[in-house]
């Protein structure tokens, strides 16, 4: 580190305000279409060569629970936590971080990126104190523009919603746009070598001068000197229609400047990174269908996760760790965020789960799993109850949202519970229950049938093979004598109940002692997906789908499950249409996937089709392309809806508008 350090060093005791001394030279940033392409200075002072990025990223904003916050103080915890906070994230993976302030105008501001530069991650810099503060960005810019680990220069946070937080030059959404292009013509005019973003709010609010059409002005109109456009997305477990949202009213590029949700559950207000870590993972796996370096038609550079660590400063009285915060029903699986729990680390940077689960995920060879979708399981025992009169509790996430949730004692959770899932929707198969396998131990020691332990496992032999099954303890499974080890009993009863868990693949249920916390996700009849067991601590687990989908193949007669020129009509531009393929032409209810041809007969003007499960949005991807007035067929195999109905969607986009007839035939199924 120090090679790097003393340059800047030098430059700051010499008063120098640019940094062309100070580093081998700035990374080469530049915009292609909607894609980000970069080239990184090396130590030795040499340009790698360009490469497609994509934003594997965390903001980073570093606190301790000490931290107030003023900026001052901000900026002292940015210099005195670069280096450890720069080995964790490189850890992880992350490859970006976005700050909400510049580190300093000195030595110890530029060493902070030195930190960074070191372990690969480049910085998305906001350079204007998200003020829209034009001196300090003369400042930051200057200093830091030759520095490697410059991604992109940042302006403002959310300024669409917050007006650049009282700048009275900048007092509605449209004049804020305004101060956002004054501001990145001024970066423009220092710096060549990096694109200029800046951070926005929701694209679409109901509400005056926030409106898609106000955003579409201010990408276009009012603001075109800003080239990338960071969003801040709380919407859901998923981004739904945003991404097509912006491809229809910009051909920039786009990131997500925050995503993600806090580990609080609220209103009880008690730690559940298990929730945390499923709904981030859940909405990663969205935003990586949209990455633009997979094709330069989709409009993502890739995202950021809000955030590193909690911050103690956020609500009154900074140095505690409070549950304020605000409502918003759809945007996070308990309908809350509490601003200090956002951390996918805590202060002292113990790791959440969200954190192990999108390390992984930022990996280069992380693949998206079926439908994107995530299960999770968390187990407290009585040992690890959270509070007096909890005793743990069992709770079954999709997606982070709680599906079931029963404490022990007498919340209704106290021994084993239990769910079947399709693998391949997650829907259930048969629905939770939990089996009072401790209030029963005594019946069970005896063989009596009324024993809990009888329920359980007369319920897990009724789970088709292939089921995803999840299990999980609350209070104490009823295994032990008290305070102990050692088996309740050696009955038969006991012994069934441990054999039915052990043929699911559990390797840990014979370890279980006195109120301890366990829990098992497995494939019946595949095996073991993944179990934890802990004396004093929660278990937090997490699964995709198993099922990747269709295997075999079956033939049909080619048969015309739609033609619009005798039905419905032809298909207008920009509408889906949804019509039902299981049950028609030799395809069975229980069919999974169609191999099909899609026929559009003489169309008016040039376009394309897109063809899709009948229960998902449109893929950004084109099924046929066709020129006016030429029929046109292409093939495809397909995946049908996974809500029961066997159905898909066709969505036609003809230039100038208008509509289109399409013919579909089938000539065979998956199941």
């Amino acid at each position: 580190m120090g090679h790097r350090i003393v340059p800047a060093v030098l430059a700051a005791l010499l008063g120098f305000t640019g940094s062309a001394s100070a580093f081998p030279g700035p990374s080469l940033v530049s915009v292609s279409g909607r894609r980000l392409v970069v080239q990184k200075r090396q130590p030795d002072g040499n340009l790698a060569a360009p490469e497609i990025y994509v934003i594997h990223g965390v903001n980073w904003s570093p606190a301790s629970s000490g931290t107030t916050g003023d900026e001052a103080a901000r900026r002292a915890e940015m210099v005195s936590s670069a280096a450890s906070d720069a080995a964790l994230l490189q850890s992880l993976h992350v490859n970006t971080v976005r700050t909400y302030l510049d580190p300093g105008l000195d030595a110890a501001g530029l060493s902070v990126l030195d930190e960074l530069w070191a372990r690969g991650i480049m910085v998305v810099l906001t350079v204007d104190r998200a003020r829209s503060d034009l001196t300090r960005v003369q400042q930051v810019v200057s200093l830091y523009k030759d520095h490697p680990a410059v991604l992109l220069w940042s302006l403002g946070n959310e300024w669409n919603i917050n007006l650049y937080y009282g700048n009275g030059q900048c007092n509605s959404p449209l004049a804020a746009a305004q101060c956002t292009e004054t501001a990145a013509q001024l970066v423009k005019s220092l710096d060549t070598n990096h694109p200029v973003s800046t951070n926005y709010g929701e694209i679409d609010i109901n509400a005056d001068g926030l409106r898609l059409a106000d955003t579409q002005n201010y990408v276009n109109n009012v603001a075109p000197s800003v080239d990338v456009w960071s969003l801040n997305i709380f919407r859901a477990e998923t981004f739904g229609t945003l991404f097509e949202q912006w491809r229809s009213i910009s051909s920039k590029p786009m990131f997500l400047g925050e995503f993600g949700t806090d580990a609080l559950m609220h209103p009880i207000n008690r730690f559940d990174d298990t929730m945390q870590a499923g709904w981030d993972l859940c909405l990663w796996n969205d935003a990586i269908r949209e990455l633009s370096a997979t094709s330069p038609a989709l409009a993502s550079l890739g995202g950021l996760v809000f955030e590193w660590n909690d911050e103690w400063w956020k609500v009154f009285p900074s140095g505690s760790h409070d549950a304020g915060g605000f409502a918003n029903a759809n945007g996070h699986p308990d309908g809350y965020a509490n601003e200090e729990w956002f951390g996918i680390v805590d202060v002292d940077r113990n790791l959440r789960h969200a954190a192990t689960a999108l390390g992984q995920a930022f990996e280069s060879t992380y693949q998206r799993p079926p439908r994107g979708l995530i299960l999770s399981v968390g187990s407290r025992g009585a040992n690890a109850a959270q509070y007096d009169g909890q005793y743990g509790y069992s709770r079954f996430y999709h997606c982070g949202r709680a599906f079931y949730n029963k404490n022990g004692g007498g919340g209704g959770g106290r021994g084993i519970s239990a769910v079947v899932l399709d693998p391949r929707t997650g829907n259930q198969i048969a629905a939770p229950q939990t089996f009072d396998t401790y209030i029963t131990r005594s019946a069970c020691a005896a063989n009596d049938p009324s024993a809990q332990m009888y329920a359980l496992v007369a319920y897990l032999n009724a789970a088709p093979t292939g089921s995803l099954i999840l299990l999980s303890v609350a209070d104490e499974a009823g295994l032990n004598q008290d305070l102990s080890c050692n088996p309740f009993s050696t009955s038969s009863c006991f012994q069934n109940g441990l054999s039915a868990l052990e043929a699911l693949g559990s390797t840990q249920i014979h370890s279980y002692c006195f109120r301890d916390s366990w829990a098992m996700i497995a494939v019946k009849g595949k095996g073991l997906v993944a179990e934890s067991l802990s004396k004093t601590d929660r278990v937090s687990l997490q699964t995709p789908l198993p099922d990747p989908g269709p295997a075999d193949f079956f033939t049909v007669t080619p048969c015309r499950v739609l033609d619009t020129r005798t039905g419905s009509g032809p298909l207008a531009s920009g509408t889906s249409f949804v019509f039902e393929v299981a049950g028609s032409c030799g395809v069975p209810a229980t069919a999974r996937a169609v191999s099909l041809n899609v026929t559009v007969f003489a169309p008016p003007a040039s376009g394309n089709v897109n063809v899709f499960p009948g229960d998902e949005l449109p893929p950004p991807t084109s099924t046929l392309n066709f020129a006016s007035g030429l029929t046109r067929a292409n093939h495809a195999i397909l995946p049908l809806s996974s809500d029961g109905n066997g159905s898909l969607a066709i969505r036609p986009s003809v230039s100038g508008g208008g509509a289109v007839h399409v013919i579909v035939d089938v000539d065979g199924y998956f199941e």
